[in-house]
């Protein structure tokens, strides 16, 4: 049994590999890569394989105005909590 698994392990090793050699790669279809973000932002570049990298980019710092209100409250909403 250990005999044929490796016979078998070989021969698909071969086909993988004639495969590999005899058929070339082609990319029939590449999707576009969009990117949003606020016009404040500096410092990003778009780079070909999609991710996003956080180095050398920068947010101008928002100055302390103190305490701020949560996010639900600066839209003008009031949470609902259910009664316990």
């Amino acid at each position: 049994m250990a005999r044929i698994r490796l016979q078998r392990r070989a021969f698909y090793a071969n086909v993988c590999e004639q495969e590999r050699k005899d058929l070339p790669l082609i990319h029939l279809w590449i999707g576009k890569n969009i990117v949003g973000m606020q016009q404040t932002i500096t410092g990003f570049q778009q780079v070909p394989d999609g991710l996003i990298r956080l180095q050398g980019m920068a947010m101008p710092s928002v100055p302390d105005s103190g305490r701020r209100a949560a996010p639900w409250r600066r839209c003008g909403l009031t949470p609902q909590f259910a009664d316990p």
